[in-house]
């Protein structure tokens, strides 16, 4: 019998010691990347501001997934959801835009919600630099989610660097087909 309230009191101890670490630990994480693609903002805009062109670079729906876009055909209100191989069901909205500058997104995803922001400035050689940020809020009592900060923060930072690196590509690509033969 004695075995038995030595067990139940080292998991409450643990779970004490879990609770408290993780009520010291930020209550949200923001990760941000950022790439630098050699067109003008009008044509990266185009991709970030129309969610119906998300699932050809987005770091979040893969290919095989079942998409469906609503709302205007672009910007502000247009939203897409897509259900994941899994069964996932996730949404993304854009609740704000500025033409040629950024767009914020909401990005629900398996029960977690996110905002995206993607900001966009023209540097000195005409190219367009694009920084891509994710800002999350990290679970509440009993603070568990927030001990693994170190493993969101490195999935995500991974999430953010795919996606830029397909946007980079496709917008180049398309630019680089666009351009007339002489």
């Amino acid at each position: 019998m004695k075995w038995l309230f030595r067990a139940i009191f080292l998991i409450l101890a643990v779970f004490l010691i879990i609770m408290a670490v993780g009520a010291t630990r930020p209550d949200s994480l923001t990760v941000e990347r950022e790439v630098s693609i050699a067109s003008a903002p009008e044509d990266v805009f185009y991709y970030i501001n129309d969610l119906s062109v998300h699932p050809d670079w987005s770091p979040w729906i893969s290919l095989d997934d079942e998409e469906v876009v609503g709302g205007p055909s672009s910007g502000q209100g247009q939203t897409l959801g897509w259900k994941s191989l899994d069964g996932t069901l996730n949404q993304q909205t854009i609740i704000e835009s500025l033409e040629g500058a950024f767009v914020r997104t909401e990005l629900s995803q398996g029960g977690h919600n996110s905002l995206v922001t993607y900001a966009l400035t023209e540097d000195d050689k005409g190219d367009t630099d694009v920084m891509m940020s994710k800002e999350m809020q990290l679970g509440g009592f009993p603070y568990v989610q927030r001990i693994f900060t170190a493993r969101f923060k490195r999935d995500t930072t991974k999430s953010l660097t795919e996606g830029l690196s397909a946007l980079k590509v496709l917008v180049e690509n398309e630019a680089e087909f666009d351009e007339p033969t002489p």
